[in-house]
């Protein structure tokens, strides 16, 4: 899984707007790649209410899911407006 979440983050790179942030907490939440689902809440957590945060964690998650993260990941991703 660790290919998959570092594939996708770097296929979302362009699009993030805060990529120190996004990489320090990918590396942070190692422990829940094998979760696709946990980590789109970790991350999502880590991201509270800062707009760009969460708007960097949904691109991600569209990421993920493409190269097999799993529907669950897109629904966290989504769950937030």
């Amino acid at each position: 899984m660790s290919e998959v979440v570092w594939e996708a983050f770097r296929e979302a790179a362009p699009y993030i707007s805060n990529l120190t942030w996004f990489r320090r907490a990918l590396e942070g939440l190692k422990e829940y790649w094998k979760d696709p689902e946990l980590l789109a809440k970790k991350l999502e957590e880590l991201a509270g209410e800062d707009v760009t945060k969460r708007n960097d964690v949904k691109i991600y998650l569209m990421y993920l899911r493409k190269k097999g993260g799993g529907r669950g990941v897109v629904e966290l991703g989504a769950s937030r407006s």
